[in-house]
């Protein structure tokens, strides 16, 4: 898989399936949807107030064969 580089911003969880209270999603304009979920630490996650961008290397992945990014 290719790792590629994301700027990426915290934000409070609004629903889902996750107990995080403060997700990570992508910025749009990248190539990626902005609704997609991003798995980062949590200590990166609490350590900075909510709605910091970040630049990460992340590759993307689907957690089920056939599922989406």
């Amino acid at each position: 898989m290719v790792y590629d580089y994301y700027i990426v911003k915290t934000h409070i969880a609004q629903g889902g399936g996750s107990n995080a209270s403060i997700r990570v999603s992508p910025l749009p304009g990248q190539g990626v949807s902005p609704s997609m979920k991003v798995e980062c630490s949590r200590s990166m996650r609490k350590s900075h107030p909510v709605g910091t961008l970040f630049k990460i290397q992340a590759k993307l992945t689907s957690r089920e064969l056939g599922s989406r990014p």
